[in-house]
């Protein structure tokens, strides 16, 4: 027997306080203690439970008691006389600390029930509690402890904290502990707490109103397995992505495998405004997707699998249904952490009407790009593979669909495709059009037979386009790399006896002569870019026009950038200045345009150089109009046709006619035919009968504006 007074272990930090009482030899097991330490109490239990002491009977003092999922700290149990109604024994601490982190400090437990050699057992009780966020805590409990087996089992029936009751049913070892919530109108930052107690992380920082109803079923401590159906209310989400009065469903069910979650998932909403940014970082500025819920809600359903020690998210499958707009499916894996990566992802979008499904998520994917406003309409379904960074497989379908860009850059009607490009097969395709616009020429009606296999294309047979009222013949066009970065078409053909009345109609320029025709035979696209190898002649006022060296830079761009060396030859100068109504002048015009660039299809610079002076023998004669206009540029007659002897003549005879400029900041340095010592000769006094003119250059620099007036 031990006398009366306070007793250590001092292994365990344990004291015992005893009562004037019969004593008998009761042995405690480890678990109670933190080390290994059997503490001996002298109890006479039966004495203690006859005894009628208004005092506590029996206290005990604890440094921690310690279980798989939790650890008390500073612990005082304390044994009452059975008179009192209020409770058989009770518990404090001064701190619960969790597995995963969760601390709750002045812990307090009051239990009516029984204690003996064998188990204590709590049939009514009531816990309090004190959390960081959450304030005091309150709830009925019970519980039944073996001193051999532990736990055996305990109930927490209602803890509320904010609009959640929270019930738990403990039994068995931690990791089969079942745990339920029914949430009431839970506002949205609360949810934290439940997040944080099952080991999981959630930035909630970005929610700034809603509440959460329904129901939340857990499995283990820590986490096992997670079932939750939750209905909310008024979500407002400002963060990159973004969510306005956001009202639905959420069902989820997650299965823990070590570090690994499977899950699935259920989500429908009903009613408000969404802005969803994914975090894509390849992309300088990700798209954004503005959605406005309708009658009808979005649903969305995934299957899927998170593997938290490495970051990586993998959907096993994913169907996203926006009613009347789009159905998508989607496979794929991802890692989220340090770095959002795509490894692989598998996307269908059924055929769906071009018309609605393109402001919302196709022209964000465009809005950086030229073809960023565009009308369309029919329909359309694609499939894409994408792994290593690159796209792997595409199929494309399009049932009469139509592209007009709204800034008159190109427009195609009546579309028609079925293509197929995977590296696995070789896919024979069709692609059919009504209208091709390119600016302001028009193609007719088209029909291309393809082959393609691993993202290149080839042409196998090819129906001659009607160009204006000529055409564009295509001897051999390719693709490569569709879809890809890297994407190049190649084509070889000729444009033929295309009518320069047409062009200049079609185009609203001043109204030429002549035939357009030219080879092909090396056009290349990529990048935005066209470059081509071979020439095009143009046929006009008897004459030749001859384009090499052709590349138009972002031909669909803000500012597409023409680039050219032109080469002229025996222009008939009769045809030419009565066409654009100068005044008639005879002879033939020869020279060159070098290094021409036109933005925006207007020049800033060249150098040019067009003369008579390679004309052979033509006759050489000027009207007084066209000399009068040509003075204008000269300076050299300026008015004296008006007056004299000269005012009586219609035409004039001259030696050689000639003009050069080289462009550049919007000012023409201009040259001459002939030079002499204060500049040039634009005319010089010819043939064999007066009156002989000339005109020489007032000054050698015009402005660009001012030469084409």
């Amino acid at each position: 027997m031990l006398p009366r007074g306070r007793h250590l272990c001092p292994e365990s930090g344990a004291a015992v306080i005893f009562s004037p009482v019969t004593t008998v030899i009761v042995t405690l097991p480890p678990l109670i203690c933190r080390a290994d330490c059997r503490v001996l109490l002298l109890l006479a239990i039966s004495g203690l439970l006859s005894v009628r002491a208004a005092a506590p009977l029996l206290t005990l003092q604890f440094e921690s008691l310690e279980h798989e999922a939790l650890e008390l700290s500073d612990v005082t149990v304390t044994l009452f006389d059975r008179s009192d109604e209020s409770a058989d024994f009770s518990v404090s601490a001064a701190e619960l600390q969790l597995s995963p982190g969760q601390s709750f400090s002045d812990v307090r437990l009051q239990c009516k029930g029984d204690i003996s050699a064998v188990r204590i057992s709590c049939n009514k009780g009531r816990l309090g509690l004190v959390h960081p966020q959450l304030g005091s805590l309150q709830s009925p409990v019970a519980f039944e402890y073996n001193y051999k087996q532990g736990l055996q089992q305990a109930s927490l029936q209602q803890l509320n904290i904010g609009g959640a009751s929270i019930a738990a049913k403990l039994k068995g070892p931690a990791a089969q502990w079942r745990i339920g919530a029914r949430l009431d109108q839970l506002n949205v930052q609360e949810l934290r707490t439940f997040f944080d107690l099952a080991d999981l992380e959630a930035s909630l920082d970005a929610f700034a109103a809603g509440s959460v109803s329904g129901e939340l079923n857990a499995v283990g401590w820590p986490l096992q397995t997670l079932s939750a159906d939750l209905t909310f209310a008024d979500i407002n989400y400002s963060e990159t992505s973004v969510a306005q009065s956001l009202n639905g469903r959420l069902a989820v069910s997650l299965q823990r495998d070590d570090d690994s979650w499977q899950g699935e998932v259920d989500v429908t909403a009903s009613a408000g405004e969404l802005y969803i940014v994914p975090p894509l970082s390849q992309f300088d500025q990700p798209p954004g997707f503005y959605i406005a819920i309708g009658e009808q809600p979005l649903t969305l359903d995934a299957v899927f699998g998170y593997d938290s020690s490495q970051s990586r998210l993998v959907i096993q499958d994913m169907d996203f249904v926006h009613p009347e707009v789009m159905r998508l499916n989607l496979a794929g894996s991802m890692q989220l952490q340090p770095q959002f990566f795509m490894e692989g992802l598998s996307v269908r979008l059924a055929p769906t009407q071009l018309a609605k499904v393109y402001p919302v998520y196709l022209q964000p994917w465009l809005i950086v790009t030229p073809y960023n406003d565009l009308a369309v309409d029919g329909r359309a379904g694609l499939e894409v593979g994408y792994s290593d960074g690159k796209i792997n497989a595409v199929a494309l379908t399009l049932e009469q669909a139509d592209f007009a860009d709204q800034g008159g850059r190109f427009a195609v009607t009546d579309l028609t495709t079925d293509i197929q490009l995977t590296a696995q097969r070789r896919h024979q395709s069709r692609v059919s059009w009504g209208g091709l616009d390119i600016y302001r020429i028009s193609l007719g009606a088209g029909a291309i037979d393809l082959a393609s296999q691993d993202l290149n294309i080839a042409v196998t047979r090819w129906q001659d386009v009607p160009l204006l009222d000529g055409k564009l013949r295509i001897d051999e066009l390719d693709l490569q790399g569709v879809g890809r970065p890297d994407f190049k078409l190649r084509l070889a053909g000729a444009v033929e006896s295309v009518s320069l009345p047409a062009l200049t109609s079609a185009l609203d320029w001043p109204r030429l002569g002549g035939t357009l025709s030219g080879d092909l035979s090396g056009l290349v696209y990529t990048d935005g870019d066209i470059r081509m190898d071979g020439e095009l002649l143009v046929r006009m006022f008897d004459g030749r026009v001859t384009i090499r060296e052709l590349q138009v830079l972002d031909l669909f761009g803000a500012l597409p950038v023409l680039k050219a060396d032109i080469g002229v030859e025996a222009i008939d100068l009769e045809q030419l200045t009565e066409t654009f109504a100068f005044g008639k002048i005879t002879g033939g015009l020869s020279g060159y345009i070098r290094a021409l660039r036109l933005e925006n299809w207007q020049p800033v610079a060249f150098d040019a150089s067009l003369s008579t002076l390679e004309d052979g023998d033509k006759r050489h004669r000027i009207s007084q109009k066209a000399l009068n206009n040509l003075s204008q540029i000269g300076g050299g007659l300026r008015g004296a046709l008006s007056r004299g002897f000269l005012a009586y003549f219609d035409e004039y005879s001259y030696g050689e006619l000639g003009l050069s400029c080289r462009l550049a900041n919007g000012f023409c340095e201009l040259g001459g035919v002939k030079s002499y010592e204060q500049g040039h000769y634009l005319l010089t006094r010819g043939g064999l009968l007066p009156p002989w003119v000339e005109v020489k250059l007032g000054g050698s620099v015009i402005s660009w504006d001012g030469l084409i007036q």
